[in-house]
């Protein structure tokens, strides 16, 4: 899955929704987060919706972050 880039809390919340819907088990994708406010926010969306957090790296454009699905709809159906 190609990475997704985030500027803005709306942003960050779209993107992970769509992810949500479209990791299948096991599954990860890259999310370039690109200001540092935005960080804060990261961990609860990604937990609401029942993905996980493997790992935020700094990277020269900003935060590169990898989520992964592990507890999803997908995971629960198989």
């Amino acid at each position: 899955m190609r990475e997704r880039t985030v500027r803005n809390r709306a942003e960050l919340r779209a993107v992970i929704r769509d992810l949500a819907g479209l990791l299948k088990c096991g599954e990860e994708a890259e999310v370039l987060i690109t200001s540092p406010n935005v960080l804060a926010e990261l961990p609860a969306e990604v937990m609401s919706l029942e993905l996980s957090l493997v790992s935020i790296e700094e990277v020269g454009r900003g935060f590169l972050a990898t989520v992964i699905n592990r507890f999803g709809k997908a995971c629960r159906e198989r």
